[in-house]
């Protein structure tokens, strides 16, 4: 059951994507029309740079459904292991990358680029167009996460791009407007670079997600809210704590490892439908997991603090340290001493020390290199021999 459930949600997600291969195309549309322009009107940078970013967004907008639909088929058609979703992460670093050297290129270009005349005030609805088209695909694609309740990772990415496009797109239309009224093309640069390097801030926001989720378990922020959401449902619909919760995104979806103290009276098959059924209900009710491992341990009975103090403590050596316990072999060594210190004479006092006197009802013998031996045969007289 919980398996069908993971189907179902890759289902959604590529239902979803079909909202992506639309914007694709109309970025594709919106770079030809730049091209057009560019060709037939006026060759203008800030309008053949526009219809290149376009161009590249639309390649890497498709190239990221491409690369979900390529991991959730395999996940589906060949049951995979569900880590391969992290080839939509790779896609987004990839795309954002190629998203900062285009707009590198787009400053170096406005910062060599010397004399020329301002861009025709007509050309300034180009971007300015492109800006209402970039802020209407954006809110079609929040709607669209909304209405499948499911939020890819890749569209979270496009939506992103696309907001700090809507920036920059409005700065190349204004900078025209300014250019026109001032009769200086230097306006048009200054903006250029200054917007540039604000939309280098978004994408490197953008591409260390990205990376978060190839080398760690996922953003801390996302981590974090899957986390909270699985502890609301822990305390909504079980009477267990957790102990433990640890969470694992490999993009748009993930899974979880949650531990449960139960009873310590609770028998194993009871706690296999127990831990079925949360598995269950947590993958049911939070639509990014894939996948809850729930594991069922024993609940450890607060000691009273009586109990505490009764306890006794570990033998001292000389600094007050606690002794380290001995091991089975240095046991096994300290008995076979004491066993062979019992039959053993006692060692003969040096010069100038006095023997002890033997205790009442032993007999010392004495032996022929002067030591003493005591024995339990009776008798309250010392006799020497």
């Amino acid at each position: 059951m919980p398996y069908r459930l993971a189907v179902r949600k890759l289902i959604k997600g590529r239902r979803a994507l079909r909202e992506l291969y639309l914007v694709s195309l109309a970025s594709f549309a919106l770079s030809l029309v730049g091209y057009v322009l560019y060709e037939l009107y006026y060759p203008s940078d800030v309008v053949l740079v526009e219809a290149f970013v376009w161009l590249l967004e639309g390649i890497s907008f498709a190239g990221l459904a491409l690369a979900f639909h390529v991991a959730s088929s395999k996940a589906l058609a060949y049951r995979a292991r569900f880590e391969i979703l992290r080839l939509e992460a790779l896609a987004t670093l990839f795309a954002s990358i190629l998203a900062s050297v285009v707009v590198v290129l787009v400053v170096w270009r406005s910062l060599s680029h010397h004399g020329g005349e301002p861009t025709p005030l007509a050309l300034s609805l180009y971007p300015l167009a492109s800006a209402a088209a970039s802020l209407i695909l954006e809110r079609h694609l929040h709607r669209t996460m909304h209405a499948y309740e499911v939020r890819l990772a890749s569209v979270r990415a496009v939506a992103s791009k696309l907001g700090y496009d809507v920036v920059f797109e409005v700065a190349g239309g204004l900078a025209i407007v300014a250019s026109n009224t001032l009769h200086n093309p230097l306006v048009e640069r200054a903006l250029v670079v200054s917007v540039g390097a604000y939309i280098l801030y978004g994408i490197a926001m953008i591409a260390y997600e990205a990376l978060a989720y190839l080398v760690w378990v996922g953003p801390r922020g996302v981590v974090e809210r899957i986390r909270g959401r699985i502890n609301e449902v822990l305390r909504a619909t079980t009477r267990y704590p957790a102990r433990r919760v640890k969470v694992e995104m490999y993009g748009t979806f993930g899974e979880a490892e949650v531990w449960l103290e139960a009873p310590g009276d609770m028998s194993l098959a009871e706690a296999s439908r127990e831990s079925v059924a949360i598995a269950r209900r947590l993958v049911h009710s939070i639509p990014e997991l894939l996948r809850a491992v729930v594991i069922m341990v024993p609940r450890q009975p607060a000691r009273p603090r009586e109990a505490r103090r009764e306890q006794p403590r570990a033998p001292r050596g000389r600094g007050g340290r606690a002794r380290r316990p001995q091991t089975r072999r240095a046991r096994r060594y300290a008995k076979r001493r004491e066993a062979a210190g019992a039959g053993r004479p006692a060692p003969t006092p040096r010069a100038g020390e006095r023997a002890q006197p033997p205790a009442s009802g032993s007999r010392v013998e004495g032996g022929t290199n002067g030591s003493t031996r005591a024995g339990g045969q009776g008798g309250a007289g010392a006799g020497g021999r």
